[in-house]
């Protein structure tokens, strides 16, 4: 099933609706940015229903806390799983930008002077400049174009990472380039 999903005034794209999706798009709005979101997962926050039940944040909910939405004094100095899961559903859902779940991004291809982000369910493509941030790290083919993505260095949790970073001079022109 192939269908297109032209942006016509959207400029940005939002690959993934975790908390640094859902940031980065309010972010953009916040500036008049058009913005959509695409998140392969079918809810906000994913990764959060996958993580140990026990789970707490080892920061306090006021370092955690998303762009004008506060996590509610109610969860707790320190937030659990479930705590961040339910804050993550509300804060996308107050978003004032489109978000389409269930799609997964395959692939983005540079052309002058736009991109097309291609999915399982089509072509994401911009009448005019159309940008993109990938939040997240489930991008498996970790391509732009046909040109395999080459490796710059490990995550950064690493020591070999760390050192790489240090040694590093300027950031990568690659879009998909991340330290892991």
């Amino acid at each position: 099933m192939s269908r297109n999903l032209t942006v016509k005034d959207d400029r940005v794209v939002v690959i993934g609706a975790g908390a640094s999706g859902l940031a980065a798009a309010q972010a953009l709005r916040g500036r008049g940015i058009p913005v959509r979101i695409i998140e392969r997962a079918n809810r906000a926050g994913d990764a959060w229903y996958h993580r140990h039940p026990q789970l707490r944040l080892n920061t306090h909910r006021q370092m955690s806390t998303l762009p004008l939405l506060a996590i509610p004094k109610a969860t707790g100095a320190f937030p659990s799983r479930d705590s961040i899961i339910h804050y993550l559903g509300d804060y996308a859902a107050r978003l004032d930008a489109p978000i389409d779940y269930g799609v997964e991004v395959t692939r983005i291809d540079r052309t002058r002077s736009s991109w097309v982000v291609t999915t399982r369910a089509g072509d994401v493509k911009g009448d005019g400049l159309l940008q993109f941030v990938q939040c997240g790290d489930r991008f498996p083919e970790r391509r732009v174009g046909s040109a395999r993505r080459r490796g710059n260095g490990p995550h950064a949790p690493t020591s070999r990472a760390r050192k790489v970073i240090r040694r590093r001079k300027t950031i990568p022109k690659d879009p998909l380039t991340r330290l892991g």
